[in-house]
């Protein structure tokens, strides 16, 4: 896979702040990189993993948790023992 450069990967970071990320895809639907297609997918999978960031860290945050909760429950569990 294609891989974005320092360049192309600062503009597509500053225009997430500025836009969202629709607005990028949109861009990308219509033409922007269309004289690169390799560049384009690495924008689209570029997108995809700024989406999907927020799902893996809730769930990398609540597996963590639960494990020091349930730490903390066995704590409990063996002094009363």
């Amino acid at each position: 896979m294609h891989k974005l450069d320092k360049k192309t990967l600062a503009m597509l970071r500053n225009w997430k702040n500025k836009y969202g990320l629709d607005v990028i895809e949109d861009r990308l639907d219509s033409g922007l990189f269309h004289n690169d297609k390799a560049m384009q997918q690495a924008c689209y999978a570029w997108i995809r993993a700024q989406r999907a960031a927020p799902v893996i860290l809730l769930a990398v945050k609540f597996v963590f948790g639960l494990a020091v909760f349930l730490g903390a429950i066995a704590s409990v569990i063996a002094v009363f023992k």
